[in-house]
């Protein structure tokens, strides 16, 4: 018979709302801590059970859409990427895989690390000999136009400019997974004002491309003339609001891991000195990335330690038994990668950072690493945010030393996340 999920206890009527509000993670490695793998938190008239472990992962992500729903749990974002990116259905599903699965393919990939080689070189040059530098708007910025850049053309990004990058950051900003997103607030109607702004810069670009005799084989073609099985082109909004999820998603997931990966690297010498002295010999290239096995894994190792999305979210379409435990119609599921992925049972000493967890044949159990989401659901884009910060971090360090100032830590009010601002790095360049 299943069992009903332990309660954490909260304030009467709202329950764990403002505790959850103050740290999210933070609230529930502590629910953790004290209840064990599975809780359940009165989040006001709604429901949260909490899951912690590979074996509930696993089985959360067997589980159909039309069981755990990721539309309905998507309400926070859906303003800013549209509703293509959510699909329950499997018809929608394989619809959104077959369009995004040959910009990760290998061939494509080789493509985009051309742009990226090219995009970090102008980056990291453009930084002074010696100075100070703000590491998270470095790594931000640099992840959205790498995205723009591999995703829309060279033309396109030389078009969409300064305009281009103050609106994605409004929509960026507005980000809350808490708030209803339909509140008459500041951020939120900023956020109207980019997507207007930005539709209308993707949509001529999208029916110029339509129209050309001659276009070139780039990603962005690819998008704008995807078909539907009866030979039409999709639909304006669903094309406009797929490149804009791309976007997105791709924009936090890089940044963040870049900037993760520079503070831990730099928190941990031994580490450091191995990478660089992989780095030792041809600069970086399409040919050489693939080469570099332990900056690969100390990639990883920064995604384990420091996931960027705090919770996944779905919502239960009817009632269901999830790991032996009752979880009823209307309740919300999530998972916590950033507890998950530091359980002493599965990652023996969990606070340290050792990429060599990555090497050689026996990795990690499956279903432990869920930065990215796991089973068909998993972040397809998850190839090319680990490209981008080994081309980031090879191309910085064969540049530069550096020193962090100060100890980074996590926003603790953010589920996105990323370093706590300003996170200075002094660099200094190399002989």
């Amino acid at each position: 018979m299943a069992l009903d999920p332990p309660r954490v206890r909260g304030l009467p009527l709202v329950g764990s709302v403002f505790e959850l509000l103050r740290g999210p993670v933070g609230m529930l490695r502590r629910a953790y801590a004290r209840t064990g793998p599975v809780f359940a938190l009165s989040l006001g008239p709604k429901t949260m059970v909490c899951f912690i472990g590979p074996s509930y992962a696993g089985e959360y992500f067997r589980l159909p859409g039309d069981v755990l729903s990721k539309n309905l749990a998507s309400k926070p974002v859906k303003p800013i990427m549209g509703e293509i990116a959510f699909p329950d259905d499997d018809v929608g599903h394989q619809r959104l895989l077959g369009a995004l699965t040959p910009l990760v393919s290998k061939p494509s990939l080789d493509k985009h690390t051309v742009v990226m080689i090219d995009e970090v070189r102008r980056v990291v040059s453009a930084l002074p000999r010696q100075g100070r530098f703000e590491l998270v708007e470095l790594t931000e910025r640099l992840s959205q136009w790498l995205a723009v850049r591999c995703f829309f053309g060279d033309a396109l990004a030389e078009r969409a400019g300064e305009p281009f990058r103050e609106a994605f950051s409004d929509l960026v900003k507005s980000f809350d997974l808490f708030l209803p997103p339909n509140l008459p607030l500041p951020k939120f109607r900023r956020r109207d004002r980019a997507r207007v702004y930005i539709d209308r810069l993707l949509g001529d670009a999208v029916l110029e491309r339509r129209g050309m005799k001659d276009p070139p084989a780039d990603t962005l073609q690819w998008l704008a003339t995807l078909r539907d099985a009866e030979g039409r082109y999709w639909s304006m909004r669903d094309t406009v609001d797929l490149v804009v999820s791309l976007l997105f998603a791709g924009h936090h997931t890089t940044g963040a891991l870049m900037a993760w990966t520079v503070v831990h690297l730099h928190r941990n010498p031994q580490v450091l000195a191995r990478v660089r002295k992989e780095l030792e010999g041809p600069e970086p290239s399409v040919a050489r990335l693939p080469e570099l096995k332990y900056l690969a894994a100390a990639i990883q190792e920064s995604a384990r330690l420091e996931p960027p999305t705090g919770i996944i979210t779905r919502v239960a379409q009817q009632d269901l038994t999830l790991g032996g435990y009752q979880i009823r119609k209307g309740w919300m599921v999530a998972l916590c990668p950033p507890v998950a992925q530091r359980l002493p049972e599965v990652f023996p000493r969990p606070d340290v950072y050792e990429p060599e967890r990555f090497l050689g044949s026996d990795g990690p159990p499956r279903h432990s690493i869920i930065a990215f989401g796991g089973g068909t659901h998993s972040c397809i884009g998850r190839p090319f945010a680990q490209l981008a910060t080994r081309v980031f971090i090879a191309t910085l360090l064969r540049a530069f030393e550096l020193e962090l100032v100060g100890d980074p830590v996590v926003d603790p009010k953010q589920v996105l996340r990323r370093p706590l601002t300003p996170c200075l790095v002094q660099h200094r360049a190399r002989a």
